[in-house]
């Protein structure tokens, strides 16, 4: 789902042109305002859903058909959002409630009730959680933030949540909340902690981050009889070795007179790009891959290798919370094309090409690694690993 964000005093004259421009292309459209003008104007544009509707603006529900959000007044957080419930539940009319996550400082602790406590009031009733106000206003990684946040909204059942992709240092928000809301709804189902579903929401630190110990890589250098050098990463530090030698530093500089590469350019720089690569890895905890380029960034930051798939709106629990994308250029229309939409996006963008915004692949490649003597509890460990890995995979991808 694409949401339209509305500036305050800010003139959005192509907003229903927006609107039909996307429902055109097949998105499922919400419009994000507290004017009623421009909400009246989104809902007649064709808009699927308005946020945000409070007590006294209820009336633009009965002039449009697209479904509400609805959001507390000030001062009465539940009672004015129970009030308004009523008055659509006595109309039979479809609705959201958001009871507002507020920033850290500013009521944080107290709003995370206010979600709790509308869940046991009225357990069947959809509920929205929009995490903008934590992950865009703490100057902290946001991988955490979602994968937190995400777990609230598993364990509340929430049904949908809007994520907001603008701050710079939350630039990739949209796909982490895609990764942490499958995550959570996988294990959820499957009675589990949030552990060994996926790897995906690791960004500085590592399940295993060394999977070969020193004596493993002393086996394995005796055995090299070539001149090409092996880089492996383990707790001590970094490896190169080669039929010549076995060298281990923590600094790759150390290695350089000791490698006789002074006359091959190409090897030394091709070596000097993959022991810094080696040594970021040695030093956040990560794991290592000789040549493979990714092999120590988050999961979560890397380009995905399948998109999302489309499905129907989804009740609980067949289907994790919606996620509602809003990017720094919603507003511009212009733009559009380098928005990264994602949501249960992953269809097409609007011009027509396939999205690779979000996705939930597998897992980062690294070579296999044959350890004699495995234990049989070690063995039973991995198939445990794998099978989460598979129902992940087989998790809905909610709404598009």
């Amino acid at each position: 789902m694409i949401d339209l964000g509305c500036l305050p005093a800010t003139p959005f004259p192509h907003l229903d042109e927006a609107v039909r421009h996307l429902k055109a292309a097949g998105f499922t459209v919400s419009v994000d305002s507290l004017d009623t003008e421009e909400l009246l104007r989104g809902g007649h544009a064709g808009a699927d859903y308005l946020l945000s509707l409070r007590e006294d603006t209820l009336w633009i529900a009965d002039e449009v058909a697209s479904t509400p959000i609805l959001i507390p007044g000030e001062g009465d957080r539940l009672d004015s959002l129970e009030r308004a419930m009523a008055i659509l539940d006595r109309k039979g009319r479809r609705y959201l409630a958001d009871p507002i996550l507020d920033p850290i400082h500013f009521g944080f602790t107290e709003s995370i009730h206010r979600y709790r406590e509308l869940r046991r009031r009225h357990p069947e009733v959809p509920i929205m959680m929009g995490i903008g106000n934590v992950t865009e206003l703490t100057h902290a990684d946001t991988l955490g933030m979602n994968a937190l946040l995400f777990g609230i909204a598993s364990e509340l059942h929430i049904e949908a949540v809007l994520a907001v992709q603008v701050s710079e240092h939350a630039r990739s928000v949209i796909r982490e909340a895609d990764r942490a809301r499958r995550v959570m709804f996988a294990a959820r189902e499957d009675g589990a902690l949030p552990k060994d579903f996926s790897a995906d929401l690791f960004a500085l630190h590592e399940r295993k981050p060394f999977p070969l110990g020193t004596d493993d890589i002393a086996d394995l250098a005796g055995s090299v009889k070539d001149g090409n050098f092996r880089i492996v990463v383990a707790e001590d530090g970094v490896h190169v070795f080669n039929r010549d030698g076995h060298h281990v530093a923590a600094d790759p500089f150390s290695f350089w007179p000791k490698l006789g590469v002074e006359d091959d350019a190409a090897h030394a720089f091709y070596l000097g790009a993959e022991l810094a690569r080696a040594e970021i890895a040695w030093q956040l905890g990560k794991r290592y891959a000789q040549a493979i380029r990714s092999a120590h960034l988050p999961t979560a930051m890397a380009p995905p290798s399948r998109p999302l798939r489309r499905t129907c709106w989804s009740r609980r629990p067949q289907a994790p919370p919606s996620l509602i994308a809003v990017t720094a250029a919603s507003h511009d229309l212009g733009n559009h094309r380098h928005h990264p939409l994602a949501a249960g996006a992953g269809a097409h963008r609007p011009d027509g090409h396939p999205h690779a915004g979000t996705g939930c692949g597998p897992a980062r490649a690294v070579p296999p690694v044959d350890h004699a003597g495995q234990s049989a509890g070690l063995a039973l460990r991995r198939r445990e690993f794998h099978r989460r890995r598979a129902r992940l995979r087989r998790v809905p991808h909610g709404p598009a």
